[in-house]
């Protein structure tokens, strides 16, 4: 009996085909798994960075002189300057929590700016800062945008 003349796969063939076919679907469902969860990942950024967006638009299209603290809405200065800042406000969207939290914080330019030897004039020029916290796979992430609003 000649063994070469035999034709068709053995069982140590069939096994490693097996094997080799498993470890690559393993390694293809990774990359779909780090792919969607990092697709995810952008979309809550993504949505963080909108809402901070909206509430900067927000708070820039009131008047200067009408800034003032109200209950989950927007900040302001009191009449003396300083920092008047609202934190962990959750966002909401048709009444239902979104898992968001924004913290607005609105400084006069004159408690930021580091100008030795220039005189500054107070309730001219004001900071506000917007940062949206949100949890992302038990982790607390962040984005924070400021922007500069003038009388």
């Amino acid at each position: 009996m000649k063994i070469k003349s035999e034709k068709g796969f053995t069982g140590v063939d069939l096994a490693l085909a097996i094997v080799v076919l498993f470890t690559l679907i393993s390694v293809l469902v990774m990359i779909m798994n780090r792919l969607t969860s990092k697709a995810k990942e952008i979309e809550y950024k993504s949505m963080a960075t909108n809402y901070a967006v909206s509430i900067i638009e927000n708070v820039k299209s009131l008047d200067f002189q009408k800034l003032t603290v109200q209950q989950e809405k927007f900040l302001i200065n009191d009449e003396t300057g300083g920092v008047v800042t609202t934190e962990n406000l959750p966002i909401k969207e048709k009444n239902k929590d979104t898992g968001f939290y924004k913290t607005i914080t609105v400084e006069d330019y004159v408690d930021v700016a580091t100008n030795p030897g220039t005189t500054l004039v107070r309730n001219i020029l004001k900071i506000v800062t917007v940062k949206i916290t949100y949890q992302y796979r038990g982790q607390t992430q962040t984005v924070e945008l400021s922007t500069p609003v003038s009388k």
